[in-house]
């Protein structure tokens, strides 16, 4: 299916309000996954520091349907191109977002996310989209993009993205990974030879000096719940391949990032984007960890699926397989979420 809008049915679906007439899409080859211990310092909401806004805020109205942010193809694949689509939203609709650098990647590129709600975020549930663990994952952007697109475009003019965007936050990550997305596009090691150019961020494993073809952690490997429970087999310790989990548990500067925001919000939902197959992923990837029970995820992923499969540019047979993985991980964003938090 074509890449489109995500509607309102990734907050309703995961649980935060009763809805009707929920519809969302995902690109062809798109995976989101339903997220769902060695331990990063905490820290606080008041030490992830907003772009400040200079009061009175003051909202251009929307226009247009159902968007009304600049075409898709003003959205480069490229960290400073997400950076600059996350900024021109924040700046049409400064009362209903922040702009906020949840970190720095290991080659100082800055990891933006758009914090989207009205309001005191005082006892709201917080829920996380995120995308770009890969960087050779540019398509999964979009979908966090557009997401901010729909709900924001459509405030004032759709009741229930107006009850989201006052009863909830949504934390918006494009791109985890800004150093392999830039390998990535600008394609630094082309012609190399590698199975996955662009996929680790950019760690110095050979202590070189240099960000090489062989360097950087498989992020999505690096999570510290059961990191490298399996061996070789779901992730690696061979820095030189493309499923190196890392040194250390939770070792990566874009790893604590993350971690940061979801022990300061307690994220009540996760959706984490891949690209590589149709299907709805919920915690635990590892085969041989038992599920938590109750597993609130597969009763939401199913009826996230369901709705997807319904909308007319939906192209996989209705309705989208939901499942525990591709094949057996470990280290993964999505567990650990689920296991330090409850996130569903």
């Amino acid at each position: 299916m074509k890449a489109s809008a995500i509607s309102s049915a990734v907050v309703c679906a995961i649980g935060l309000i009763g809805c009707e007439d929920r519809a969302t899409t995902v690109a062809s080859g798109a995976t989101p996954t339903v997220s769902a211990i060695a331990t990063v310092a905490p820290v606080t909401s008041a030490s992830i520091a907003p772009t400040p806004t200079t009061p009175p805020c003051e909202e251009q109205p929307p226009t247009g349907e159902p968007h009304d942010a600049p075409p898709k193809e003003d959205l480069l694949p490229t960290p400073e191109g997400v950076a600059a689509a996350l900024a021109a939203l924040h700046e049409r609709h400064p009362c209903s977002s922040e702009l906020v650098e949840i970190g720095r990647s290991h080659l100082d590129r800055p990891i933006h996310a758009l914090v989207v709600g009205q309001g005191s975020p005082d006892g709201k549930p917080s829920f996380f989209l995120n995308a770009v663990h890969h960087g050779d994952e540019p398509l999964s952007a979009a979908f966090v993009v557009d997401a901010a697109r729909y709900l924001l475009s459509r405030r004032g003019r759709d009741a229930r993205v107006d009850r989201y965007l006052t009863e909830a936050r949504l934390w918006l990550v494009p791109v985890v990974n800004p150093d392999g997305l830039f390998a990535y596009v600008t394609k630094r090691f082309e012609g190399m030879g590698l199975k996955k150019p662009g996929r680790k961020n950019g760690r110095d494993n050979d202590g070189d000096g240099r960000f090489g073809p062989n360097d950087g952690v498989d992020l999505n490997r690096n999570y510290p719940f059961k990191w490298g429970f399996l061996g070789e087999e779901g992730s690696t310790a061979a820095w030189a391949l493309h499923t190196f989990r890392g040194p250390t548990a939770g070792s990566e500067p874009e790893t604590k990032a993350v971690i940061r925001i979801a022990d300061a919000e307690i994220f009540a939902g996760s959706l984490s984007y891949h690209v590589g197959g149709i299907a709805m992923l919920v915690p635990y990837t590892i085969d041989r960890v038992r599920d938590p029970k109750p597993n609130e995820a597969w009763d939401v992923a199913r009826d996230v699926a369901a709705q997807m499969s319904k909308h007319p540019d939906a192209v996989a047979a209705p309705p989208f397989p939901v499942q525990r993985n591709l094949y057996s991980v470990d280290g993964t964003d999505q567990d650990w979420h689920r296991a330090a938090h409850g996130t569903i």
